[in-house]
């Protein structure tokens, strides 16, 4: 099946992780096989493909839908993306604690990174990195898993989320759903609207002149001639 690209990270930018020694980006093949048995085929395709050159790192995914930026979903798919993208990091997480309870060195340190995974896909959920989600055939794909940070703001590690964002980051890997604010941003305020130089504005809710009576028409008042008084002797 040929791969379909999404997305680049700029290693000027950002570093690949190695946790326990081990190259995070390297070990994709380790980690896909264990999605796939230990989760579900989904989980699997859920990590994007890595494929690096000289100072990039190019994602990838085999499914063949149009991939759809997460920020660019609306409505009742933004929901239904949400709750997918919850699932999948509670999944995760629950994967990584199996595999570092192990007693394998090898799966712990899968174990380690499926965990970087989980967080990732928490933080994408609170909207601190979405540019680096994808909706491919109704599947959340994420690309910038192995790297400290992505372009487009993705960050498995060091991303500074606020108070609010690690609360929710903690409900979501403990298996929850809880509201997400919407991080969109807001539109932009409209125009000023356009004022000739040297004429000033109009007042500020000022009332529109009255224009659908016309004033009476102005009458010429003649004064009356004044009378004569006679006087009498």
């Amino acid at each position: 099946m040929p791969l379909q690209y999404l997305a680049s990270s700029d290693l000027s930018r950002c570093h690949a992780e190695s946790p326990g020694g081990v190259k995070a980006l390297g070990a994709y093949g380790v980690l896909e096989r264990l999605a796939e048995s230990e989760i579900s085929r989904d989980a699997a395709d859920f990590l994007a493909e890595p494929s690096e050159r000289p100072g990039w790192v190019d994602w990838h995914t085999r499914l063949e839908g149009r991939p759809v930026p997460f920020g660019a979903l609306d409505g009742h798919e933004r929901d239904s993306a949400l709750d997918a993208l919850c699932s999948m990091a509670a999944r995760y997480r629950e994967l990584s604690e199996r595999l570092a309870g192990s007693g394998s060195d090898a799966r712990a340190t899968a174990g380690a990174i499926t965990e970087r995974v989980a967080r990732a896909a928490a933080a994408c959920a609170v909207g601190a990195s979405g540019p680096m989600l994808f909706m491919v055939d109704g599947k959340p794909v994420l690309a910038g898993w192995g790297v400290s940070t992505a372009m487009g703001g993705l960050a498995a590690e060091g991303f500074e989320l606020t108070e609010y964002q690690l609360e929710l980051c903690g409900l979501i890997l403990a298996g929850a759903r809880p509201p997400m604010p919407d991080s969109r941003p807001a539109p932009p305020p409209p125009p000023e609207p356009f004022h000739p130089p040297g004429q000033a504005p109009a007042p500020p809710h000022a009332p529109a002149p009255d224009v659908g009576t016309a004033p009476p028409p102005l009458v010429p008042v003649r004064p009356e001639p004044r009378k004569r008084l006679l006087r009498h002797s």
